[in-house]
């Protein structure tokens, strides 16, 4: 990040870069606590190879900075295969050291149903011999697989991205329940969570299947039409090297990978239960890793999963109290307090 364009909280237009090193480094992290971002300038090398659910904005760096063919796409899995395709998860994390390589696995439930999704990336046309072999004895559903050499606007296009935290959105539901039509577009309310783990034991990686196919059959039994536990495997040793001075704590010396919990309901009336399965959820999943050796504490949330009611040390850590001083000196009435987020 090079410079922010920022409209304070008092109106003022004003640049935010390394000549005002605090403002810089709240931006970086603190949301829309410190005013309106207009503008940004980012120095890019090449295009971040991790993918996550901030499709957005790899989208609009691919328009910025074009890149040649890259590998990807992604491969659906039955209930069978769920097991394996967790273990391949895991023998991917400990023997990948290709940064250009990348996964996310989704284990999903719908309907009674426990499925899973691999969203497979490779920075390049041809991956190297090899790369993916974690995955290559775990059988997908009709043995169909959408991996493909394309460009990168067309792997994005391809991914599924369109759930939205907090919020209400269109979704479908099947006819036997609630009374719907079956197919009928409906309203959906849904929110995310999240863990942050340095490894990907075994132990972790069943209880994840355990939670997921847990919380299915439970969220059928109210309003729930969909969960999500995503996996994100990124290159633990390496993820935060070019990590700077932001408000969000990160670091090489303390580096973790966040995993992904979203439900997906439909009734206003079980918003408590599913806000607290999702508490309940993330709880049981950080005291496994812990159990087997993963140390959890003093691991910062990302904020971007971090469900709404997360407390703001856990997302800012050592960091809050000077984000508040900024807070207080830049906004001191709160007036983005009304835009929503986390509250500092």
């Amino acid at each position: 990040m090079v410079s922010f364009e920022l409209v304070l909280p008092n109106g003022t237009i004003t640049t935010v870069d390394a000549s005002t090193p605090e403002l810089f480094f709240g931006l970086k992290g603190a949301g829309n606590k410190l005013g309106v971002v207009t503008q940004f300038v980012l120095k890019v090398d090449r295009v971040a190879p991790s993918v996550t659910r901030s499709n957005l904005i790899l989208y609009f760096l691919h328009q910025t900075y074009p890149q040649g063919l890259v590998n990807g796409g992604i491969t659906a899995y039955g209930p069978d295969q769920l097991a394996a395709l967790a273990a391949a998860t895991t023998n991917f994390q400990e023997t990948n050291r290709d940064p250009n390589a990348q996964i996310i696995t989704t284990f999903n439930g719908i309907e009674y149903i426990n499925t899973a999704i691999l969203i497979q990336f490779y920075n390049g046309a041809v991956p190297p011999p090899g790369t993916f072999d974690s995955f290559k004895d775990v059988t997908p559903v009709l043995d169909i697989s959408l991996v493909k050499t394309q460009t990168f606007a067309s792997f994005i296009e391809g991914t599924p991205s369109n759930l939205s935290s907090g919020a209400r959105y269109l979704c479908r539901t099947g006819g036997l329940r609630l009374g719907h039509e079956a197919d009928k577009r409906v309203l959906c309310r849904g929110s995310f969570h999240t863990v942050s783990v340095t490894k990907l034991s075994k132990p972790l990686m069943d209880q994840v299947l355990n939670q997921s196919a847990h919380y299915n059959s439970l969220g059928n039994l109210r309003s729930g039409t969909f969960i999500s536990y995503d996996i994100e495997p990124f290159l633990v040793d390496t993820y935060f090297d070019t990590a700077t001075d932001s408000a969000f704590e990160h670091s090489s010396k303390n580096p973790w990978i966040p995993l992904n919990i979203y439900f997906a309901w439909i009734l206003e009336a079980d918003d408590e239960y599913f806000h607290q399965a999702l508490l309940d959820t993330a709880a049981i999943l950080e005291a496994t890793a812990k159990a087997n050796g993963d140390d959890t504490a003093g691991k910062p949330l990302y904020p971007n999963y971090a469900i709404g009611s997360t407390p703001v040390g856990r997302l800012f850590g050592a960091n809050l109290p000077k984000l508040q001083r900024l807070v207080d000196e830049y906004d001191p009435t709160r007036v983005m307090g009304l835009a929503g987020g986390f509250q500092l």
